[in-house]
């Protein structure tokens, strides 16, 4: 019987001993409504990664930090090429270029401690088809919630390395 199954090349052969071939499971193939989810967090944990990276840049200016997240948060949204982005900060206002106000925007507060300093607005130049929270995803939601928890992060930090070192 061993020559049989030396001779079966269909038999995977490991150490010398021939392996059980078993049968293909039967798994379900995901369907289009699937995959699309799929990507669309793809492309969430993809932004987040973006503006991780962004803030850690030690040797750029608050402005240029803020203009790098403005430039790497569409890519993250459902509609990309429909989206911009606007940023204030104490006061002051960074845009995407050519931004203009719409009604179609999702907003969250830049904290420093429990006061808020500033706000993130996400916002689509045109009107998208309706999901969880307007044009918006809930996961957008989320995302949205998560950059903003964490640009407000770095402000207070940031804040914190210029007083201690002034």
């Amino acid at each position: 019987m061993a020559d049989r199954l030396r001779a079966d090349r269909r038999v995977a052969r490991r150490r010398d001993k021939p392996e059980i071939p078993w049968p293909r499971a039967n798994r379900p193939v995901p369907d289009r409504r699937t995959i699309r989810s799929l990507e669309e967090r793809a492309k969430e944990l993809a932004c987040l990664y973006r503006v991780d990276e962004a803030l850690a840049r030690e040797d750029t200016s608050v402005e240029e930090t803020l203009a790098a997240l403005i430039e790497a948060i569409p890519p993250g949204w459902q509609y990309p090429a429909a989206c911009q982005v606007r940023i204030t900060w104490e006061g002051r206002t960074f845009t995407s270029p050519g931004y203009v106000e719409t009604e179609w925007r999702q907003t969250a507060p830049l904290r420093h401690g429990h006061s808020e300093v500033g706000r993130i607005e996400v916002s689509y130049t045109a009107d998208m088809p309706a999901a969880d929270s307007g044009p918006f995803l809930k996961e957008e939601v989320r995302l949205i919630n998560a950059i903003a928890e964490r640009i407000g992060t770095h402000l207070q930090q940031r804040r914190r390395r210029i007083d201690h070192a002034g």
